[in-house]
């Protein structure tokens, strides 16, 4: 509406001036410092305590910058129906340059108020992310700890295991020796003579004792012969005397190398 009105004005002023009429064209005031004026009113210096508020002000801030700059257009239309065009366009840009310099204070505060509150938000989760790394780390050791403490438990319970184990075992093996003791002696006991028994049990004791006599000395008898047999055959494969001769000797010297022993009474 007020671009339409400002272009008409200018259409109006440039046809008077063709046909030489002095005709003065009455705009609609427009201040162009009135939209810095009243978000500055709305927003006083360290008011934007909020992310809404930051955002808020940010969204007038580019509709101050638009009502600022298009008053400035219709004031410098305006100036062309004055004498001096050239100093009233530079008073409306210094005026623009002023009323934007006061929206720009709302629009540097908000954005700094939003990237302080990115930047606690980034050290927010970073804070939130180490206490949850450490509490990790907390429950990650006391899990260790208690895997070692029921590892130590259940490796000394085994050992103790074991011990009772061998204990029993040895306990057995004891009352084992010591039945097996008693079983032998009740034996000993059952197999030995009586008085009127002893003296026929101890000639049998003397017959087998003699027999077994008897057989080592034939054993060696025969081991003796055997060994002068191979001398002999040695003897003889060198030369000295005839095998057979030889083997006779031994088996004669064999024959005559233990005497009959009578068996005793």
């Amino acid at each position: 509406m007020k671009g339409a009105h400002s272009a008409t004005a200018f259409r109006l002023f440039f046809l008077a001036s063709l046909l030489g009429v002095g005709v003065q064209i009455h705009a609609e005031d427009v201040s162009i410092t009135a939209p810095a004026t009243a978000l500055n009113t709305r927003f006083p210096p360290a008011s934007i305590r909020s992310e809404a508020q930051a955002q808020a002000a940010l969204s007038e801030v580019s509709e101050a910058n638009a009502r600022a700059e298009w008053a400035a257009y219709d004031q410098k239309v305006q100036c062309q129906s004055r004498f001096f065009v050239t100093g009233c366009v530079k008073d409306v840009e210094s005026e623009l340059r002023a009323a934007q310099a006061q929206i720009k204070r709302v629009e540097v505060e908000a954005n700094r108020y939003l990237r302080r509150a990115k930047d606690a938000e980034h050290e927010q989760h970073r804070q939130a992310a180490l206490k949850q790394a450490q509490e990790d780390d907390a429950r990650l050791a006391q899990d260790r700890e208690r895997t070692q403490a029921d590892f130590e438990r259940r490796r000394q319970e085994a050992a103790q295991r074991e011990a009772d184990a061998k204990t029993q075992e040895a306990q057995r093996a004891a009352q084992a020796a010591e039945a097996a003791a008693r079983q032998q002696a009740k034996i000993q006991q059952a197999a030995q003579p009586s008085g009127l028994d002893a003296a026929p049990a101890a000639r049998a004791e003397n017959v087998r004792a003699y027999q077994d006599k008897q057989r080592a000395a034939q054993q060696r008898r025969a081991e003796l012969a055997q060994r002068r047999a191979e001398r002999a055959a040695r003897e003889a494969s060198a030369g000295n005397q005839p095998p057979a001769a030889a083997a006779a000797g031994a088996a004669a010297a064999g024959s005559t190398t233990g005497g009959a022993v009578n068996p005793p009474q």
